[in-house]
């Protein structure tokens, strides 16, 4: 596994209670705090939004919608 496995998955568990803290953030605000760009946000914010609990049934995913 690589190194930056551990420091994505950190980040994505991080981004869960950091987003809903600041519903309605901008994208460029969020990359700034969270240290990284804009389309590497975007690509962890694509990845969370198929993670969730075993089933993997809609009802089991996290729910975010991002534009």
């Amino acid at each position: 596994m690589s190194t930056a496995a551990p420091t994505r998955l950190s980040r994505l568990l991080a981004m869960v209670p950091y987003f809903l803290a600041r519903p309605g953030i901008r994208l460029s605000v969020a990359a700034a705090d969270l240290g990284v760009n804009e389309r590497q946000l975007t690509k962890d914010l694509e990845q969370l939004f198929v993670c969730g609990l075993p089933g993997y049934m809609p009802d089991d995913l996290i729910d975010i919608e991002f534009s």
